[in-house]
Formats: structure tokens, C-alpha cells, sequence
């Protein structure tokens, strides 16, 4: 359970921008029979020419509302069915030139045993190019795995959800009056709701 909540709680994308390599064909002169000329014994064969590739272009910024509204900081005082407890915050920031967001939470989790540890989580959103799908890639300090969620984001609430180690994973995002409102199933079990409060500017 401290492994799936420190993940959830990280909800609150990594992108690595690809190489570009241009190739160029060799030119080949001379005596197309001497030795190393292409079609000869030993010889080489040129590579088809490569079209080069389109030069990248930027990605709008972020302008999906729900996403935006998550920017700042937030607390979290939560207490879980299992007896678990998590006290701690999470910011959250526009990051890749504007084009996607990160947030970062760090939180004391005490177990029903009574014991307790630190839990850093990390979460990464892409939006699509139709400002509606969304992405999510979600870290965590207690987990070597990293979770890649998808989903659909409304002016209001988002939803995500994907294959799990654990299962199939939803997640239900929604904010009201500064209160970010996260609810989680796993394979179909709900795993209760937990609340962040956002900080005052």
C-alpha cells in the first residue's frame, strides 16, 4: 500500500527530446571494376540517400485549464483505510519551456504499525496536440518501476489510468475552492480518496 500511495500521491512528463542524425550518402568515382569500387569483389555499396529530417518544432505551451490549476503548492494530511498515515507537501511547476508540467511531493508516511519514513515522489504530464488527452509518468524513491498513465482532461476534473504492476490503475482528479480531491481503484477495488489543500499565494 506505501508503494502505491507514494505513487498516487505523486500525481499532483519525463520527455527526452530524440537526435537528430543526418546521413549522407558516399560518392564512389573511378573504375567502377577496380577493387573496392562498388559492385566489385570487396567492394562497397553506397546508401540509399536519406531524406533529411524536418527541423523540430516547438510544442505550444500548456493550456489546459484543470492542469494549469494545479500549478503552486499544496499539503496533504491524510489518513488511508489501512491504517496508514501521510503528512507532507507537493509543488508543482510548468517545466519544458511551458509545455508540460512537474510536480514534486515529499511526504512522512507513518504506518498502522506506528513506524515512519520519508517518501519522494515525482509526476510529469503531457498534454496532446488536441488539448484534451494527457499523459502521465510517475516516479517514486520507494519503486525502481515508473508508471505511464493516460487519460483525458476537462475544464474541471482528469482522469488516467493504465497496467500496473498492481493491476489496472485509475486515477479521478478534481479541485474545488482549493481542494485537490484524488481518488484511486486498483483492478477494480477503490482505494478511498485523499485530499490536498493548495497554500495561499
Amino acid at each position: 500500500m506505501r508503494t502505491i500511495t507514494a505513487f498516487t500521491l505523486g500525481v499532483l512528463t519525463s520527455v527526452g527530446l530524440g537526435a537528430l542524425v543526418l546521413q549522407s550518402s558516399s560518392a564512389f568515382g573511378g573504375d567502377p571494376c577496380a577493387p573496392g569500387a562498388p559492385g566489385a569483389p570487396g567492394g562497397k555499396v553506397a546508401a540509399p540517400a536519406q531524406p533529411a529530417p524536418a527541423v523540430p518544432t516547438k510544442e505550444k505551451a500548456l493550456a489546459q485549464p484543470f492542469l494549469l490549476g494545479l500549478v503552486g503548492s499544496w499539503s496533504c494530511d491524510c489518513a488511508f483505510p489501512t491504517g496508514d498515515k501521510a503528512e507532507g507537501g507537493s509543488t508543482t511547476r510548468l517545466v519544458l519551456d511551458g509545455t508540460a508540467l512537474l510536480s514534486e511531493t515529499t511526504l512522512e508516511w507513518k504506518g498502522a504499525d506506528g513506524k515512519a519514513e520519508p517518501v519522494h515522489a515525482m509526476g510529469l504530464w503531457k498534454v496532446g496536440a488536441d488539448g484534451k488527452t494527457i499523459r502521465y509518468w510517475g516516479f517514486s524513491s520507494h519503486d525502481s518501476e515508473v508508471d505511464a498513465l493516460s487519460g483525458t482532461a476537462t475544464d474541471s476534473s482528469a482522469t488516467v489510468g493504465g497496467q500496473t504492476r498492481w493491476g489496472p490503475m485509475r486515477i479521478t482528479l478534481g479541485q474545488k475552492d482549493g481542494v485537490l480531491s484524488q481518488q484511486v481503484w486498483i483492478d477494480s477495488h477503490d482505494m478511498g480518496v485523499v485530499k490536498f489543500t493548495k497554500a495561499a499565494k
